[in-house]
């Protein structure tokens, strides 16, 4: 029971719950790509570690450098929350937004 849990919830649950928040377009969903794609590499290098080689085990390794890669890529764009509510002018300095009312 205890296995099937250790592989349920790194390989099912949290890739399933930022699949989920990537389709309602949550801020996390590209730090949870990064963080599926670093579970499913060191994972799959564990498990090269433990058992024989099979060729499912290079396709998944692959499976996750891109996963790791394109969440990288949207956390780099801004897509991410740890970029996307940094608010920086032309010149990467901070900026300092000011709101303003509508007056009419």
């Amino acid at each position: 029971m205890m296995k099937s849990v250790m592989l349920l919830v790194p390989n099912g649950i949290i890739p399933l719950a930022v699949a989920w928040g990537a389709w309602r377009r949550k801020a996390w969903a590209p730090e949870g790509h990064v963080v599926v794609g670093v579970v499913l590499i060191g994972w799959i290098v564990v498990e090269l570690l433990m058992i024989d080689y099979h060729w499912l085990q290079a396709a998944y390794l692959g499976l996750g450098v891109v996963i790791l890669g394109n969440g990288n890529l949207a956390v780099e764009a801004g897509g991410g929350r740890l970029t996307s509510h940094r608010l920086t002018g032309p010149n990467g300095a901070a900026e300092h937004v000011v709101p303003t009312e509508d007056v009419r």
